[in-house]
């Protein structure tokens, strides 16, 4: 899998880079990892949120686009990344997938989350069920990167 790290220091990228390697062997079982062919990070100012991920391509769960806010301390940034990590796990492994188009108003936007379909409008961000899982296992991925690559 190919990471392109953008918008900080090479010290930073580096290690977005070993984090991104490290969460996505914790969710994706090994003989499917290599089917995750690229991903672009783009690290910059925040603006209302502190990180999102989606597929570069609508309906190619296999190359993606993060973008994470840079104006939060390290610790932050790699906790927002497993977040983040764990949406891309459900987009490649069908669990999440959007089915609208981007730039799709609000009211009408479509998600599909383990086989059942969510009209987002519906939900507050606190209530949907993806976000649930991935505030679950960000800590925990977090913890274990530390523990274990210091």
């Amino acid at each position: 899998m190919k990471i392109h790290v953008y918008g900080c220091g090479d010290k930073l990228a580096s290690q977005i880079e070993d984090a991104t390697r490290f969460y996505l062997s914790e969710l994706i079982p090994p003989h499917l990892i290599d089917g995750v062919k690229f991903i672009k990070i783009i690290v910059g100012p925040r603006t209302r949120i502190s990180g999102c991920v989606a597929p570069i391509k609508f309906g190619d769960p296999t190359r993606f686009r993060m973008v994470l806010a840079s104006n939060y301390a390290k610790k932050n940034i790699l906790l927002t990344l497993a977040h983040e990590c764990v949406h891309l796990k459900q987009f490649f492994l069908g669990e999440l997938q959007d089915l609208h188009p981007p730039m799709t108003p609000n009211d009408k936007t479509i998600t599909k989350w383990r086989y059942r379909r969510h009209y987002i409008k519906k939900w507050k961000y606190e209530d949907q069920p993806w976000e649930h899982e991935a505030d679950e296992l960000e800590p925990k991925l977090y913890a274990k990167y530390v523990r274990l690559r210091g």
